[in-house]
């Protein structure tokens, strides 16, 4: 697991790297999430997790899965701000 999580997020930084920045990512993995440096590092962490067999790890996955949530909510605004109509579709 941790091994496809690093190459699909590494996939999705080269998607993010190519989009222009007056424009919203809509190519590659962003089809299909609209958040996938998130989803893939958390694929990637819970690999750690179950590798390790740490409940430790397992809580800090938790954890920083929160904050995942509180930062994809603040760029979901700015992307509103930013792209008005066009980031919805």
């Amino acid at each position: 697991m941790f091994i496809i999580g690093i190459a699909l997020y590494i996939v999705a930084l080269i998607n993010f790297a190519k989009t222009p920045l007056n424009e919203p990512i809509v190519k590659g993995v962003y089809k299909i999430s609209r958040h996938p440096l998130y989803f893939f590092h958390d694929i990637a962490f819970i690999g750690v997790c179950i590798a390790s067999a740490s409940w430790i790890f397992l809580f800090l996955f938790v954890l920083y899965n929160r904050l995942h949530h509180i930062t994809a909510k603040a760029v979901k605004r700015f992307c509103l701000e930013k792209y008005g109509d066009v980031y919805p579709e």
